[in-house]
């Protein structure tokens, strides 16, 4: 009296997972080691398996009313999350778990789990996954994302006070060093498989993308296994996966701030953050050198005060176009404070080393918090130009000189001469193809200077052709465009304003 199903990634899968892994070996069986079944579906049942009589009409029906029967079921369902809701199962096999199309399999999960309680919600039942992990040739975002959210939360090293995971289900992964290669006794050859695994790697050393499809083909690791496509990655996932991988293993510090005017002193300060505040403030790394500078620096031209500390770094904006909505819907805003490029710092400098990401309630406390920052460090601050009101915000409160003009570099060299300098940093498309290749350079050659792990998952992910979605990234693209910018210095005078001869003498006056 118990139910067994069947769910793969499509309908027509678990249909075949069905015929190939339950009636073929069935049929197979000594006929007194199969139970008694309907045959009223057949000897080759296409849909399910009955263990009850066949159903037979009229007065013999009453001859095999004694029979004993098992009287369970086993049968396959679409792969539709709610194909098997309100249903009670004691078996539920999930064939390729992780390659599941028609539907986000975390959500399925989510219906399963109670299908293998009982009403006072003991454990009755068994859910089977299981998958290999490769390239999904889908459109569709979120496949493997709810594979890999179902995977981190069936660690049995992280048990919740309940005694279970939070799924419930235990996990093991069968790596390809133990699954290729086998003695006749059926024993995996190890060191033979890592061999061949390691020189078909080499071949393809050069090649980031090819080496990411072999390593999810063939995953030593759970992370190679769930790694991202480098075919649709533009930037190099490799460097980017070991640089998570280290992240893991040695995270950086990040301290939560927000920055407040001095009432008294009318300067810039910062302060960590408060219950309730965490939502949106600032994450600096040490590097951020929050009290090792002279802060507030500034520098007078007449009468306009200037950020005196230019040649040390900047800070680069994503913001958003609506001022509605408040955290409930639309983009959010992201902004990187970076420093430039020291040649006694390599380590600390042309780099991130603060990162301010979310919506505020209003958009003037972004605009706010952008503002104090740019005082507090003395940057210029580049926000991406379009129908925003960051001009107007930092011009009425006499800060429009924090505002750095168009890069020269995002700027095509034959319109350089006749191109209205805005500030803020343009989104032409040669601007755009700018950022996108000093981004690529970037990952390649200093993604081991990235400290934040929230700009490296979505960088695996970021599409050039839709950057609404990576607000974190595209505002890293304009950071790393202005740090790399040549620093363009007036021309020296002709001749110096005073000039001085030798053996001259210079009068007193009184």
């Amino acid at each position: 009296m118990t139910n067994g199903s069947i769910q793969s990634k499509t309908g027509s899968d678990a249909k075949k997972f069905f015929s190939k892994t339950i009636v073929s070996p069935f049929r197979k069986l000594p006929r007194f080691f199969r139970p008694e079944y309907d045959m009223s579906l057949g000897v080759n049942p296409k849909t399910e398996i009955r263990f009850q009589q066949t159903n037979i009409r009229g007065k013999k029906a009453e001859e095999n009313l004694d029979k004993e029967e098992l009287g369970s079921t086993i049968d396959w369902q679409s792969a539709d999350a709610l194909a098997l809701d309100g249903q009670k199962e004691h078996r539920v096999v999930n064939d390729e778990f992780a390659k599941t199309l028609e539907c986000n399999i975390h959500d399925r999960h989510e219906v399963l789990r109670y299908c293998i309680l009982d009403e006072k919600g003991r454990i009755i039942g068994k859910l089977l996954y299981t998958s290999t992990v490769e390239k999904l040739e889908t459109d569709r975002e979120g496949v493997q994302d709810g594979a890999k959210q179902l995977w981190d939360e069936s660690d049995q090293l992280n048990k919740q006070p309940n005694g279970r995971t939070i799924s419930g289900l235990y996990r093991f992964f069968m790596s390809a060093d133990r699954s290729k290669f086998m003695d006749k006794f059926g024993r995996p050859l190890v060191e033979q498989t890592v061999a061949d695994i390691l020189a078909d790697r080499e071949t393809v050393r050069g090649n980031p993308r090819a080496l990411s499809a072999r390593m999810r083909k063939e995953p030593r690791t759970i992370e190679e296994a769930f790694s991202e496509d480098g075919d649709k990655c533009i930037f190099n996932i490799i460097n980017i996966q070991e640089r998570e991988k280290q992240l893991r293993e040695a995270s950086v510090f990040k301290r939560q701030i927000l920055f407040e005017m001095d009432a008294e002193t009318q300067k810039v300060k910062w302060r960590d953050i408060r219950k309730g505040e965490e939502d949106f403030c600032w994450h600096l790394s040490e590097d951020a050198q929050l009290g090792n500078f002279e802060d507030n620096k500034v520098i007078r031209d007449g009468f306009t005060l200037k950020p005196g500390r230019t040649k040390f770094g900047a800070i680069s904006v994503d913001s958003y176009s609506n001022s509605q909505g408040g955290r409930k819907y639309g983009s959010k805003a992201s902004a990187w404070i970076g420093r430039k490029r020291e040649l006694d710092k390599p380590n600390q400098s042309n780099k991130a080393v603060g990162h301010l990401y979310g919506r505020p309630p209003e958009k003037d406390d972004l605009h706010r918090q952008v503002m104090l920052a740019s005082i507090f460090y003395g940057y210029q601050v580049w926000f991406e130009h379009n129908s925003d009101s960051y001009d107007s915000y930092f011009r009425d409160r006499g800060k429009r000189s924090y505002l750095g003009l168009y890069p020269l570099s995002c700027i095509e060299p034959l319109k350089k001469e006749t191109t209205i300098r805005h500030r803020g940093v343009p989104t032409t498309p040669y601007s755009l193809t700018i950022q996108h290749d000093n981004g690529i350079s970037y990952f390649e050659n200093y993604c081991h200077l990235i400290d934040f792990e929230d700009l490296l998952t979505p960088s695996k992910k970021f599409d050039p052709y839709d950057r609404t979605k990576f607000d974190s990234v595209v505002s890293f693209l304009i950071l790393i465009t202005i740090l790399n910018e040549p620093v363009h210095l007036p021309k020296p005078l002709p001749k110096p304003i005073i000039q001085v001869f030798p053996g001259s003498q210079v009068s007193n006056f009184n």
